[in-house]
């Protein structure tokens, strides 16, 4: 067997299964979905104004935005105006909104064409389900996605273990995590683009409307600009680590003692298998990640780790999908919320029914080095 030199271990011990744009089934009856998925969803909505077909049409006759256009909540009509001290730490003025609300405001543009919109967003305690809004541009939906557009939420579970009588591990009780996103860009509720969506400003002068439809939060700035993040290639972000030392301590995290998930719903189970750990054959101990509710596009979970030296790493994952599709499964990788390469973007998970030690690797399966420096990281897989 081949020796894995600096081995950074994370037991992603998730039942991953087959799919296409992100989109995952967890059942062999929805396997044939997976197949025809975005090809329905195209032909399905040409009769309809989708964010596909629509964005073909602007990427022909329009160009891409080149400044940002910053608007403060001051500038913004409707909420509530919290002062900073009212603003959970982000020390400027926020909007207070709660289901059903509007805001609104006009921008002034130099240059009319596609501009993306970036929303500085904390999410409140009080809301029970994901955050989800409706845009409207110059009074129009312009596209359908429009109607229905959900904000990122992280929850966080107990950290306390508790147990019932017979001594079996119960599930942790979940909480939202109240953290500030900044220059979040919309994205597409169903996770067909990577990138986030973009909007057609075609006059010098565009009013916005936002409409709160679940969620209670709190807005900060809205930028609407054109942000053109492109990954760059392994080869090119390890060049820059080259002379860097390959640690040989390991880190192990197992996968239910993850730090933020992007569902309430998403939990850990108990798997009698001695292959994952922790196990018990007396006692049910929590010891995967739930594939069945650990399958949509959009579902993330976030891990917590601490580096005692700086240098290089590989990371693994351990793994396996239960569908008998023979399909591959793809995840997005984030080391401390980036994708460090390009490679990352839409990382490729084999097929296999047995747990699988998958070291993160390129397409001749030489493992990629992670430049990790000494402190506390945050790995988002989604």
């Amino acid at each position: 067997m081949k020796k894995i030199i600096g081995l950074f271990i994370i037991f992603f011990t998730t039942l991953l299964v087959a799919g296409l744009y992100y989109n995952s089934i967890a059942d062999e009856d929805n396997n044939s979905n997976v197949l025809t998925s975005f090809e329905d969803y195209q032909s399905r909505n040409e009769l309809i104004n989708n964010y596909y077909n629509v964005n073909l049409l602007w990427q022909e006759k329009y160009q891409k935005g080149q400044d940002n256009y910053l608007i403060p909540p001051s500038l913004i009509n409707g909420g509530l105006l919290q002062n900073k001290e009212s603003s959970y730490g982000y020390n400027k003025e926020t909007l207070y909104l709660k289901p059903l609300d509007e805001i609104n405001f006009n921008v002034e543009l130099d240059t009319i064409g596609l501009y993306q919109i970036y929303i500085d967003y904390l999410v409140l305690a009080e809301s029970k389900l994901t955050p989800n809004i409706t845009i409207y541009i110059n009074d129009e939906i312009q596209f359908v996605e429009m109607n229905l557009i959900n904000l990122e939420v992280d929850w966080q579970i107990e950290n306390k273990k508790k147990y019932d009588r017979f001594g079996d591990e119960l599930l942790p009780k979940s909480l939202i995590f109240s953290s500030w996103h900044y220059r979040e860009g919309l994205i597409d509720p169903n996770y067909f683009h990577n990138e986030p969506l973009f909007f057609l400003f075609d006059e010098e002068i565009n009013s916005v409307k936002i409409r709160v439809n679940e969620g209670y939060l709190l807005i900060g700035d809205i930028t609407i600009g054109c942000d053109e993040n492109k990954a760059i290639t392994y080869q090119e972000y390890i060049n820059a680590y080259k002379d860097e030392k390959i640690i040989k301590d390991k880190v192990e995290i197992e996968a239910e003692d993850y730090y933020l998930k992007s569902k309430r719903s998403i939990s850990s189970q108990y798997q009698q298998d001695p292959s994952v750990t922790p196990y018990s054959y007396k006692k049910r101990v929590l010891n995967v990640i739930n594939g069945n509710n650990y399958q949509s596009g959009g579902d993330s979970l976030t891990y917590q780790f601490e580096i005692l030296e700086s240098g290089l790493y590989n990371i693994a994952l351990k793994y396996y999908q239960s569908g008998s599709s023979s399909l591959p499964s793809f995840r997005e990788i984030k080391i401390d919320n980036k994708i460090l390469f390009k490679e990352l973007e839409n990382y490729r998970f084999s097929h296999s029914t047995k747990w699988k030690n998958e070291v993160l690797s390129d397409n001749k399966n030489k493992p990629f080095l992670f430049y990790l420096v000494k402190g506390r990281h945050y790995e988002l897989n989604t």
